[in-house]
């Protein structure tokens, strides 16, 4: 686990995680799939840098990956060919295994919030993508977080939860389902 000596890091870390947990809030509430795409995009950067602050490089590892995801599905129409999931799921496993061989073991958290969120996005369905984030996503992050002491990381997880929660309730499922 990450141990961080000088505070002025520490707090650097927690504001960086925090902006990226604004990005990721807002993102759920985002009716249009394009959009939820780039503030994922945006909380990315701004969680890589706070975990690497931290310590955590398996989780920069992987929100790199992230970051690379999102613009390959904003640049590509065609993403949801099932050649192109396969070409992502190589890459995940790729920057999954030089996570576990950086920080060992708890790798695997971040991986399969990585994973589901990958499947959700070659899906293209704001619904779909929501199950994901409460069933898989939200809960491996928020393990992740509460393992390398991301407060803002933490709080972003809870927060993604209950605003996906809300949008649920706001658009309803038929529209979440059914909206490309």
């Amino acid at each position: 686990m990450p141990s961080i000596s000088n505070p002025t890091v520490m707090i650097v870390a927690q504001v960086l995680s925090l902006f990226g947990m604004a990005t990721n809030v807002m993102s759920m509430q985002c009716r249009k799939t394009k959009n939820v795409f780039i503030l994922f995009l945006v909380g990315s950067v701004f969680f890589s840098a706070s975990y690497l602050l931290l310590g955590s490089y398996a989780s920069v590892v992987l929100n790199f990956y992230s970051i690379a995801r999102s613009c390959f599905m904003l640049a590509d129409k065609r993403a949801r060919h099932p050649s192109q999931l396969i070409i992502m799921c190589i890459g995940l496993c790729v920057c999954g295994g030089i996570g576990f061989y950086l920080d060992g073991w708890i790798a695997i958290f971040p991986f399969m919030g990585q994973l589901g969120t990958t499947i959700g996005m070659w899906l293209r369905n704001g619904g779909k993508l929501r199950v994901l984030q409460l069933t898989m996503c939200s809960p491996a992050w928020l393990i992740n977080n509460f393992l390398v002491h991301s407060i803002g990381g933490v709080l972003c997880e809870l927060f993604v939860i209950t605003s996906t929660l809300i949008s649920i309730r706001r658009y309803g499922w038929r529209n979440l389902l059914n909206n490309d």
